[in-house]
């Protein structure tokens, strides 16, 4: 069931930065159907929101034409580990191509 909530995290910049803006700004978007929740941490505020009844690139309009700036999220962001990994993958694929390993068919 939750599968379809999604959500995004926007930085919020300092001229709206008043608590009497975002609460307001937070009662227009909780009372829009299929936004779940708005949790705010010091200038970051992120939107749950169902995927069913909004698009990411709605909700990220709906944001920008009140101020708000999307900040990058952390599955966007790789580490060093998962770059890696990817270019592991990406030279295996070059190597041994798609199809099974010789080594596997001997037991055929």
């Amino acid at each position: 069931m939750e599968d379809y909530i999604k959500y995004l995290k926007f930085v919020i910049p300092d001229a709206a930065d008043s608590k009497e803006a975002y609460s307001s700004f937070e009662l227009i978007l909780l009372n829009m159907q299929g936004v779940q929740k708005v949790t705010k941490s010091g200038n970051i505020v992120c939107v749950y929101y169902n995927s069913y009844v909004y698009t990411k690139n709605q909700i990220v309009s709906i944001m920008k034409e009140k101020g708000y700036i999307q900040a990058v999220s952390a599955q966007d962001k790789k580490g060093l580990f998962s770059k890696w990994i990817d270019k592991l993958a990406k030279t295996n694929k070059a190597n041994f191509g798609n199809g099974r390993l010789e080594c596997c068919d001997l037991n055929d």
